[in-house]
């Protein structure tokens, strides 16, 4: 909506960020998002902090020397005001001299923001409002934070805006360090609400281990009368981490989650070392079945010829019906997990027709 191209963006994913920060600081910053659109800066410890103290200051939209009160409580590690102030000043003048911003940046152009040590500023919002969508689903709304939460506003006033479905759940608030403000949604005023009782997720066994941990809150306790999900479940007891790593099995499946990226590297030392094989499920190092798929698409579109197991990507990536037009041959996909070629041939788009694609699938590849 603001017509921003990506290279300009600090964290957007660009190769240059480390060397931009050193042309102006003296040394490498890397800055990026998590998959919940929060920042993550490496590098030095001190800019780190910095970056953040600033990061929150315009999300929750506070003074600065206001959020730098807070940060102190938190951790001692948090730099002076003096530094901090000294660093924001520098990096803004950076960013304003090279035409470079960041994602709160964007949110605060949209918002009609502008930032200052002191506070936010009104101006003009800049940027068009998405006139043609009719209805906006927001989801984990209790992470929003008060920035993010006048963005969202904003989408609302749209002409076809007819609908906005606000999705939270507030005892899952825990990113409140992010600037997250979870009174945000609660007092959103509704015309309707509805309220979810059943998890399809836990299991009663679980749901009850859930409800022990949270009792020990005392008087701050809750209890949400949460209906678990029908499947079975069960809780096995491990006196410690290393006692739960050794009954992982190769001749089974099983998801292990971690609280953060630092357990998950020592557990996946465990597992190596006990000659477990493993996979991380957010490892992007090697191309998903999915991705083959689309390389492989490319190459028949472009005449050229793919093997069986990207045959078998092709089938799994393109669904049996688009609208009315159908796709595949009724049971394509089960004859084929049902008896593969046993030997790696080489098709070429029209040996597509082969394994149940239809002309209207040969013609849209």
């Amino acid at each position: 909506q603001l017509n921003i191209d990506p290279s300009d963006i600090i964290g957007g994913g660009g190769e240059d960020d480390a060397k931009w920060f050193e042309k102006h600081f003296g040394y490498p910053v890397h800055a990026s998002f998590d998959e919940d659109g929060i920042p993550e800066f490496g590098g030095d410890p001190e800019s780190q902090a910095c970056l953040m103290a600033w990061h929150k200051a315009r999300a929750t939209l506070k003074p600065l020397a206001e959020v730098l009160n807070d940060l102190y409580d938190e951790s001692p590690l948090t730099p002076h005001p003096g530094t901090v102030v000294s660093f924001v000043k520098r990096y803004e003048a950076a960013k304003a001299k090279d035409g470079r911003l960041d994602f709160d940046d964007m949110l605060g152009r949209f918002c009609g923001l502008t930032f200052t040590v002191e506070g936010p500023q009104e101006v003009l919002p800049q940027g068009d409002v998405p006139d043609e969508v009719v209805g906006w689903c927001f989801d984990e709304a209790q992470d929003a934070s008060p920035l993010l939460f006048r963005a969202q506003n904003r989408l609302l006033t749209g002409r076809s805006a007819e609908w906005g479905w606000i999705c939270a759940d507030p005892f899952q608030a825990v990113h409140t360090w992010n600037g997250a403000d979870p009174s945000l949604f609660l007092n959103w005023q509704a015309d309707k609400e509805k309220l979810l009782r059943k998890s399809h997720r836990c299991p009663a066994p679980i749901i009850k281990l859930g409800e022990t941990c949270l009792r020990r809150l005392g008087k701050d306790y809750i209890d949400r009368k949460v209906i678990p999900a029908d499947h079975d479940g069960s809780v096995c007891h491990a006196y410690d981490i290393e006692e739960a790593i050794a009954q992982v099995s190769p001749t089974s499946d099983t998801l292990i989650l971690a609280r953060t990226n630092n357990h998950v590297r020592r557990i996946m030392g465990m597992l190596k070392e006990q000659g477990t094989p493993f996979r991380e499920v957010k490892n992007t190092a090697e191309p998903s079945n999915k991705a083959l798929a689309r390389a492989a698409v490319i190459k028949l579109s472009a005449g050229d010829s793919v093997s069986s197991l990207s045959v078998r990507h092709i089938l799994h990536l393109f669904p049996y019906k688009a609208g009315d037009v159908c796709l595949w041959a009724n049971g394509s996909r089960k004859a084929w997990d049902a008896s593969p070629p046993s030997v790696a041939a080489d098709f070429r788009l029209a040996d597509l027709r082969s394994v149940g694609a239809t002309d209207d699938l040969l013609n849209a590849i």
